[in-house]
């Protein structure tokens, strides 16, 4: 089996039931080795995407993949914010926190870890 060239980092929030991972560069082939996707078609046009409901193969545990296919993208800071935005409020959906005016902090520190 050929080894693969991709690296995929994997992050544990702790507190919240999902994890975290990140792949800058790398292919599609690749990351679907480790992790099952749901549905996603690859976009050239795409700096970076944040995959939700993913699951890796070797034990099922769930979380969200944020991937920069360039990894020259992943310098891009407005798109490292985006991007971790879409992996708190899947957190926050996975775990029935609440994000609003009165309940800010939780998920103002979820944006800040992710990121």
């Amino acid at each position: 089996m050929n080894k693969m060239s991709t690296t995929i980092y994997e992050f544990n929030p702790c507190i919240y039931p999902r994890l975290l991972w990140v792949v800058k560069g790398g292919t599609l082939d690749d990351i679907s080795k480790v992790l099952e996707l749901a549905d996603y078609e690859e976009d050239e046009s795409t700096g970076a995407v944040t995959l939700c409901n993913v699951r890796r193969r070797s034990d099922e545990n769930l979380g969200a993949l944020v991937w920069f296919p360039k990894a020259s993208n992943i310098k891009n800071l407005d798109w490292i914010a985006h991007e971790s935005t879409h992996v708190a409020m899947y957190m926050f959906g996975e775990t029935g926190c609440i994000a609003d005016v009165q309940n800010q902090e939780p998920l103002a520190y979820l944006v800040g870890w992710a990121f």
